[in-house]
């Protein structure tokens, strides 16, 4: 999957295997709010804080280094893969 603008990804993708389809972020955050209903979860009205509210992005932030902290642990804690 890739992000950036279409030049970006036109660039990236090789034109002789694969067509680039653009989806309006309005699409992204529908099915991101209609899978989270699914899953019993209910997303902040918007997903990013303010950065002029410098107390509110800081605890964005926060929360961010938070839960990258827990899946670095949760991924140190899982068994490599072995060859069968």
């Amino acid at each position: 999957m890739l992000f950036g603008d279409h030049g970006e990804i036109a660039d990236a993708l090789h034109p002789e295997t694969t067509a680039p389809t653009f989806i309006g972020m309005s699409f992204v955050l529908r099915a991101l709010r209609d899978n989270a209903a699914l899953a019993g979860l209910t997303p902040p009205a918007k997903l990013t804080a303010n950065p002029k509210d410098e107390a509110a992005y800081s605890r964005w932030r926060d929360e961010i280094d938070a839960y990258r902290e827990a899946a670095g642990v949760r991924l140190a804690k899982i068994k490599p893969l072995t060859p069968a």
